[in-house]
């Protein structure tokens, strides 16, 4: 009631345009999308979980980092959104945090952990490898870290408050003022994010689906192989390896060598449908072909000191196709089948000792559904 009177005194003295842009901050104040560090931070400390997805101003991988320096977790997951689904509850009862669509690049990665202090640097580094870093070109011209973590602002431009104004109705309205776990725009309309708790995605509407619905979904979603090309994930994939990606790689290694951090390589699969796309035709995807080779994955696990895993084919640790969300993101319970397989190799349990495969294992079982998140809490 104070809110009313308060913006009704405020129409009387600046007209109906002032009312409605210092109504729409205030809807956007919220749904927390204009101070979304703070609530998160808070939740952090206070051992809640929210989940966010912002539309304005979508500044996830400065959240994440900040929830990093503040939980100062045992292992990091870094990468694309295809390691979304990376979960703490995997990792038990050491810390952990998903650093999901933060970058994939070695450089980057030295670089991220530089910036962090003695005291906030993880003790296990879990790092997707992707084809496409071995491209030529790749990473040439890559910004230095500091330029992707930019500084949450306060308010958004005039532009983008009235350009959020034109999807606002009552229907929207109601969503974005509702109390409940969600925050920033998108997580409040689309009930999905990325959790404050370990950094993982929130899947919302794609719960309690069923393998059958997955086939469905996988085949439709097929007809988009056309637009695999544009992609940066398959673009320029006739070429042969770089050599100098070798070179950056083990210079990530020898560093964080260093500084006392072990890290552990990556590579995760895609849908059948791109995987069969991608097998079919050895010059287009040359590079491809030979980033699965054994001599590639020697050559990395050399480099590694043994610690770097090949799970690109279903096959190599019982993955099911319907357990991938879409054509190129695993779910939860392929995710934890490939942390499950890691804990088969004495390297792997000689890091993380304490990890329990049992209970993994378990919990992969205990839900028929191929995309329920198994691992929460």
């Amino acid at each position: 009631m104070h809110n009313f009177f308060f913006y009704f005194n405020l129409f009387k003295s600046m007209g109906l345009l002032g009312f409605c842009y210092i109504l729409l901050e205030f809807i956007l104040l919220q749904a927390h999308e204009t101070d979304a560090k703070t609530v998160w931070l808070d939740a952090i400390n206070n051992n809640q979980e929210i989940i966010y997805s912002g539309t304005i101003r979508p500044n996830l991988r400065t959240l994440k980092l900040e929830a990093v320096k503040q939980i100062k977790p045992d292992i990091i997951v870094i990468g694309s959104s295809r390691v979304n689904s990376f979960r703490a509850s995997m990792f038990e009862p050491y810390s952990f945090y998903n650093c999901s669509r933060f970058f994939v690049s070695f450089e980057n990665t030295k670089q991220l952990i530089d910036l962090l202090d003695e005291a906030e640097r993880p003790k296990v580094i879990i790092l997707m490898v992707e084809a496409f870093q071995f491209r030529n070109v790749f990473d040439i011209k890559g910004r230095h870290v500091e330029e992707k973590f930019k500084t949450v602002e306060d308010i958004g431009t005039h532009q983008r408050i009235f350009e959020f104004s034109n999807s606002l109705d009552t229907n929207v309205y109601k969503k974005l003022t509702a109390e409940n776990e969600f925050i920033g725009v998108q997580g409040k309309i689309l009930q999905r994010g990325f959790r404050s708790s370990d950094g993982s995605s929130h899947l919302g509407l794609y719960h309690n689906k069923t393998h059958k619905f997955q086939i469905k979904k996988h085949l439709q979603q097929a007809k988009k192989l056309k637009q695999l090309n544009e992609r940066n994930l398959f673009r320029d994939l006739d070429q042969n390896l770089s050599l100098n990606t070798y070179d950056k790689y083990e210079n990530l290694i020898k560093h964080m060598d260093s500084l006392g951090i072990k890290v552990i390589g990556i590579q995760l699969p895609f849908n059948q449908t791109i995987q069969t796309e991608l097998d079919k035709d050895t010059i287009k995807y040359n590079l491809w072909h030979s980033y699965q080779k054994d001599d590639h994955l020697n050559k990395m696990k050399k480099i590694g000191n043994g610690l770097y895993y090949d799970f690109s084919r279903f096959s190599s640790f019982g993955g099911i196709n319907t357990e991938m969300i879409d054509l190129i993101h695993p779910s939860e319970k392929y995710i934890g089948k490939i942390v499950s397989k890691m804990l088969d190799d004495e390297a792997f349990v000689s890091l993380l000792p304490k990890l329990n495969k049992y209970k993994i294992d378990s919990i992969i079982q205990s839900n028929p559904l191929p995309l329920y998140d198994v691992f929460s809490n």
